[in-house]
């Protein structure tokens, strides 16, 4: 590239961190940071995900688990002439399922941990009418072996009924065992569902995240089509793909999940969500390494191969897993720490050991730009603009890895909130920092050589830049 070229490549590269000052960046990332809190306040406070009832077969006084045929109100299910039977709490849209689940004592000693094999009998019935003369309509009426391990009481539980399609405004459940009951003590019944208010404030900051974003979006092209394609800098492109994966990362056609139950749409949200962490992951390592190497161009270089692979195996592996969680939630839900789950515990941790190993290696590229953003003044505001985020949102993730509460896997208020919010903060910051900006250089400038000095990339009599080692 002629000096001539390159300085026609810097003047049209330069972008809106290249020309603000300080105390304006720092009042931008002060109103980040806030956003950030304001969501980290809205998710601690916000209500749980899930809903649940207990109930006990037994029904005792003091919570007894000790069959008292006097004292108790329930049912000895050991007795297969008896049945345990309940109308269901009434669900709504918003509750998007419920499930009955099963967890029986044990009369044996939990220090062996004992296992129980049960066939238990069980019978849903449904009705749209309130009133107690409406016609109940027959929706199964299965015998489902069930078998468990007793480590201790109640055994480890297991779900008997889920039911997602919501057909009717009401429901009643009749148990009863068949066989295998002769160990047989108390019964926990537990009733799940989704909590209205989560689902509706899930719904809602979605819709206000798609809605920003695509705005942000729409803005930051429609300003950049007056830039031919060929003299957007790297970070110009970075926030051109971000910011479309953050729009789908919001999922447009989440709502239809309340309205339709079709496994395709629950698929679809793990494949934006899983898109999106591994599109960030790639456009970090390659930001950071090309300000290392001061890299002018954008064009595919060989040492680029190394990143595209690790950030491919994570997204693959992410998806499986995140898909998996969010099918097992609807076809088979399991509350409580999911890892219980073999397959998706090996998967989860694979998958946390890639992300490790990405994270160490954007710390190592970070460390390795130090010298050369703290030689090259043009360089550091940009290594502190692309540092410092992706430095936030990689630890975030990592914390949540951590605490077992990332994405779908045991989500919580808090980790919905504040990891739907750092994504699009995180884009918005970079819509902002990368926007285009002209800058003109005239002759009566008595600082014109100062000027051209700190734009990007431009060499300034320090000779060509020693060839560096790929990482």
């Amino acid at each position: 590239v002629t000096p001539k070229e390159e300085l026609r490549l810097a003047m049209v590269s330069v972008i809106r961190i290249d020309v603000t000052p300080v105390k304006r960046l720092v009042i931008v990332a002060g109103v980040a940071v806030a956003i950030l809190l304001v969501a980290i306040i809205i998710g601690a406070t916000g209500p749980p995900v899930y809903d649940h009832v207990t109930q006990f077969a037994y029904d005792c006084p003091g919570n007894s688990h000790t069959w008292d045929g006097l004292a108790c109100n329930g049912v000895n299910l050991q007795d297969p002439t008896q049945f345990w039977e309940q109308t269901v709490p009434q669900a709504t849209a918003l509750n998007r399922f419920w499930s009955l689940q099963f967890a029986p004592f044990t009369i044996l000693n939990t220090d062996t941990a004992p296992q129980m094999n049960l066939l238990v009998q069980v019978e849903l019935i449904g009705k749209n009418d309130p009133s107690d003369d409406g016609q109940w309509y027959l929706i199964s009426n299965d015998t489902t072996p069930v078998s468990v391990i007793c480590p201790s009481n109640p055994c480890t539980p297991t779900n008997i009924i889920y039911e997602e399609a919501l057909e009717y405004n009401y429901y009643h459940v009749r148990v009863w065992m068949v066989e295998g009951q002769t160990n047989l003590g108390d019964v926990q019944f537990t009733f799940w569902q989704a909590h209205s208010g989560f689902s509706k404030l899930e719904l809602a900051f979605r819709n206000i995240y798609l809605i920003i974003t695509s705005l942000v979006t729409g803005i930051y092209f429609w300003r950049m089509r007056r830039i031919p394609m060929s003299d957007w800098c790297w970070e110009q492109r970075a926030a051109a793909v971000l910011l479309p994966v953050a729009v789908l990362q919001a999922n447009p056609f989440y709502a239809l999940e309340y309205a339709a139950r079709s496994w395709f749409l629950h698929f679809l949200d793990a494949l934006f969500s899983t898109l999106f962490t591994a599109t960030f992951l790639l456009v970090a390592l390659l930001s950071i390494d090309k300000l290392r190497l001061e890299e002018t161009r954008v064009e595919f270089n060989r040492h680029h191969i190394p990143k595209l692979i690790v950030c491919g195996v994570y997204a693959v592996i992410g998806l499986t897993l995140f898909a998996w969680i969010n099918m097992r939630d609807r076809l088979d839900p399991i509350y409580g720490r999911p890892d219980s789950v073999t397959g998706i515990e090996v998967l989860f941790y694979i998958s946390a050991t890639i992300y490790v190993c990405i994270l160490i290696w954007l710390a190592i590229l970070l460390v390795m730009t130090v010298p050369v953003a703290t030689a090259k003044p043009y360089i550091m505001t940009r290594f502190l603009f692309v540092g410092i985020p992706t430095a936030v949102f990689t630890l975030s993730i990592l914390i949540g890895i951590f605490v077992g509460t990332f994405g779908p896997f045991n989500m919580t208020c808090l980790s919905m909130m504040f990891f739907n919010t750092l994504y699009h903060v995180y884009v918005w910051l970079m819509a902002y920092g990368y926007w285009p900006v002209e800058e003109r250089f005239a002759s009566s400038n008595p600082r014109e050589e100062d000027s051209i000095a700190r734009l990007p990339f431009v060499r300034t009599g320090d000779g060509d830049r020693d060839n560096q080692a790929d990482v």
